[in-house]
């Protein structure tokens, strides 16, 4: 976010637009598209992947972690949970209510549907893989974790 500023009495000063009388909004903007104006999601920051190549002389091609495709499932079970805990004050174990359909991972085969466990503030959803030697957790404090 950037905020055009002037110098006023030797001090930096947000400009005000003279039209309002209110500070000209701010500039916001990002290496990467995030889909909404906000920083608070993490989960819409880009990614980086580095490469031996010189900028300009030749190119790689992006190799997404498949794991990411998990990972957006979780996220989208944290923002049904959270809407589900705004309607009725307590957080779900039974995945139905949640309304999310299998997704399409594209090789990963996984458990469907995934664990669900809950407290009065607290849940937990778990993907298994079908062998269950993996498993992809996110919590109701949006941590997404992995475990071998």
């Amino acid at each position: 976010m950037e905020w055009q500023p002037e110098i006023v009495n030797g001090k930096y000063k947000k400009k005000i637009n003279s039209a309002t009388g209110k500070p000209f909004p701010e500039a916001n903007w990002v290496w990467s598209p995030q889909g909404l104006i906000s920083m608070h999601y993490p989960e819409m920051w880009g990614f980086v992947q580095f490469s031996n190549k010189i900028a300009g002389k030749g190119t790689d091609h992006f190799q997404m972690n498949p794991e990411e495709k998990i990972k957006w499932v979780l996220r989208k079970i944290y923002y049904r949970q959270k809407a589900y805990f705004r309607e009725h004050g307590t957080y779900t174990n039974q995945f139905d209510r949640l309304k999310i359909d299998e997704p399409e991972l594209a090789g990963i085969q996984i458990q469907w549907p995934p664990e669900l466990y809950y407290t009065p503030s607290l849940f937990e959803a778990i993907i298994k893989s079908i062998d269950g030697r993996q498993k992809w957790t996110i919590t109701q404090d949006s941590q997404t974790r992995s475990y071998n």
